[in-house]
Parts: structure tokens; C-alpha cells; sequence
């Protein structure tokens, strides 16, 4: 994350602090109990200071840590991979503006009913989100159920008796991988001018188009004599090898084994090149991908290509070269591999006997 990233983060969470109006102990207290008033005003003058954030589930699990690296806030669980800003600035800004819609029971009888009691228990149904700072004590909230057939989830102080119903509503995922952006690379078929797959030791398989216009892909080489495609779409669903590609879990790429690894290339109209390492362990099957420009050019049409650009190249200037699309997508994908769905692994590495018809067995032709 660049500095003027950094610079807009702090801002963002500056704003939330100005917004917040700051009550003393006691006007706290009394504002909970009528119902009204900021849940944790004092987070709001700490918000900025915020180092650490942790996600405990039922038997005191904890199933997320994040932390704060430097320019960004990074995941423990995934090996440092960078958190989703988004996803943090929503849970921080979200604790620190959040109103007392209603005061609820502070009977530890009823907590389960509203999904707030301590989650050293087994059964508990909410979870612990505690916020770390760079100086005094972290602040631990339980966040219990959404209320029923109305806005609002039961919240209660981590140490306190008392709990409420407010107006918190936003994503804390229970899993280490919802924190992260899952999206490895998004190339739109629509956009896709050649495929080349090459398996390991096997020749490679090349489709391309001429034309951003053409419906099917061409078989580079064609087919041996005698033989049949299984059908045109077999051949056509390779144009969409890198798209929607997410990942369920990422480690970094130099603690696999990449020897025998399937290489995947693919060429974009407006001149991106991606090139994708698929490996297998006995966890699943791991991507690792690098970027370029190999036939660089500057894009002419901005409206056409931002029609048929993928996730990765939308929303950008329409001076923007395909070197610099490049450099964003090895910036976030540099030394990481992704394990991704199977049968996502399964659609990329192909050869040219899995887009043919099988052979006949003349010995099943005599039996018949």
C-alpha cells in the first residue's frame, strides 16, 4: 500500500473520530440506560491508534488475527497476506459509531438468547472482536445475533454485565481467508485474444482469435486425422481459464514445489499478458501468477476496452499503459500462491486429448 493510501486511511478514520460526539463515564452509563447515546464513544479518539484485531469464536478459538504492518493491516493466519481495508475500516468505524438503540438484559441467564455470552463456552453463538492499540488496554466487544424483525445486533462489553441492542452492522467474518480480497485475477473471456496451455510434458495447446468480435477460438495446429472436439464450447471455455479465479487459502510461493507445474498464458486484447503456475500438494491445487506487457500499447478506445476489461483493468485512466495494468496485478500477486477450487484447476489444465471425442474401441464394436 503506497503512502497516499496511507494518508487516505488515516483521514477516513479521522472523519469517524470527528463524528463521534465524546461523553465522560458517567454520561455513558446513564445514556445506555435510556437507550440513546454512542455504544463506545471512547473508541472513537483511539480508532486511529488501532494496531490489532482479533476474532475469537466458541471455545475460545481464536479464527482471525490481523495486525498492522507498517502502511497496511495484514492477516496472521495467511502467512501476512494484506487485508481488505474495506472490510477492516467497516468493522472500526462501524464499532466506533455505533448507538445504543435499546438496553437489553445483564442477566448472564439470558445472554445465550441473545448470543452474548462468553465464548469460552462451547456453545456460544457470537464471537469476541477485540481491538488492539498501540498503547493501553485492547477493548473486547461480544457480538452477539442480529436482532429479529428489526435493525440492530445485540452487543455486549467484554468484563461488563450490561448488554444492548445497536446499530452495529457490519461484516466480521469468522474465518481468516473473509478478511482478505479473494480474488487472484478476473481476465473476462470476452477480452481473452489467446490461450497456450502447456501441461508438464506435453506439447502445447494454443487457441486464439483475430478479433475481439470472433464468437470461437481457433485451434492452433488443428486436430490429428480422424479426430473430433467433444463440441466448439469445450474449445471456447478456455477463453475464461483466468477469470473469476478467487482463492480459499494463499501461502508464500517459494514453500511449493513448482517443477511440475502447468503453465497457463493468456493474452489479453488490450495487450495485458498473465502467466499462471498451477501445482498440487496434498492440501489441493496452488496458483502463482506473473504480469506483462509483451506487445505494448496504449489504449485507443477507452469505452470499448472498459466494456470488455476485467476486474483487474476496469476503473482505470484510459492513458494507463498495459505495462502499468501489468505492474498492478504483479504488485498484489508477487510471491504468493493461491489455492484455488478444484474444479476451477480442473477447467485450466487441459490438454488437446481432453477437448477431443474419445477414440472408438474396435474390440467393444465386435463384442457388440
Amino acid at each position: 500500500m503506497s503512502g497516499k493510501h496511507l494518508t487516505w486511511m488515516a483521514i477516513a478514520l479521522a472523519v469517524v473520530v470527528g463524528a463521534v460526539a465524546l461523553l465522560v463515564p458517567g454520561d455513558i452509563n446513564r445514556d445506555k440506560a435510556a437507550g440513546t447515546g454512542t455504544f463506545l464513544p471512547d473508541l472513537a479518539a483511539r480508532v486511529n491508534d488501532a494496531v490489532a484485531l482479533e476474532v475469537i469464536a466458541a471455545g475460545d478459538e481464536t479464527v482471525a488475527r490481523l495486525g498492522r504492518r507498517d502502511d497496511q493491516w495484514v492477516i496472521d493466519q495467511l502467512a501476512g497476506y494484506p487485508a481488505d481495508w474495506d472490510k477492516v475500516r467497516a468493522v472500526l468505524a462501524g464499532l466506533a459509531e455505533a448507538t445504543v438503540i435499546e438496553p437489553k438484559t445483564a442477566n448472564p441467564d439470558y445472554y445465550p438468547r441473545l448470543g452474548v455470552e462468553d465464548v469460552d463456552s462451547a456453545s456460544a453463538a457470537g464471537v469476541l472482536l477485540t481491538v488492539g492499540f498501540a498503547e493501553g488496554e485492547p477493548l473486547g466487544v461480544i457480538l452477539g445475533q442480529a436482532a429479529s424483525g428489526r435493525e440492530g445486533r445485540y452487543l455486549r462489553v467484554l468484563g461488563e454485565t450490561a448488554s444492548v441492542l445497536a446499530d452495529f452492522d457490519a461484516d466480521v467474518p469468522r474465518d481468516a481467508a473473509g478478511w482478505a480480497d479473494t480474488t487472484v485475477v478476473d481476465l473476462a473471456a470476452d477480452n481473452v485474444a489467446e490461450v497456450r496451455i502447456t501441461q508438464p510434458g506435453g506439447a502445447p495447446l494454443r487457441v486464439w482469435k483475430r478479433s475481439a468480435d470472433d464468437t470461437d477460438f481457433v485451434l492452433d495446429g488443428g486436430l490429428p486425422e480422424g479426430r473430433e472436439l467433444k463440441s466448439i464450447w469445450a474449445m471456447n471455455s478456455l477463453g475464461g481459464a483466468l477469470a473469476g479465479v478467487r482463492f480459499e487459502d494463499v501461502r508464500p510461493a517459494d514453500e511449493l514445489d513448482w517443477a511440475d507445474a502447468t503453465n497457463v498464458q493468456v493474452l489479453t486484447f488490450t495487450g495485458v499478458q498473465v502467466t499462471a503456475e498451477l501445482a498440487g500438494d496434498e492440501d489441493g491445487r496452488w496458483l502463482r501468477l506473473s504480469a506483462e506487457a509483451p506487445f505494448e500499447k496504449d489504449l485507443e478506445d477507452a469505452e470499448e476496452v472498459d466494456a470488455a476489461a476485467d476486474d483487474d483493468e476496469a476503473d482505470i485512466p484510459a492513458a494507463e499503459s498495459a505495462a502499468d495494468r501489468a505492474g498492478r496485478i504483479n504488485d498484489r500477486t508477487a510471491g504468493w500462491a493461491y489455492r484455488i477450487p478444484d474444479r476451477k484447476a480442473e477447467a485450466m489444465d487441459k490438454g488437446l486429448e481432453d477437448l477431443m471425442k474419445p477414440l472408438e474401441d474396435p474390440a467393444a464394436d465386435e463384442d457388440a
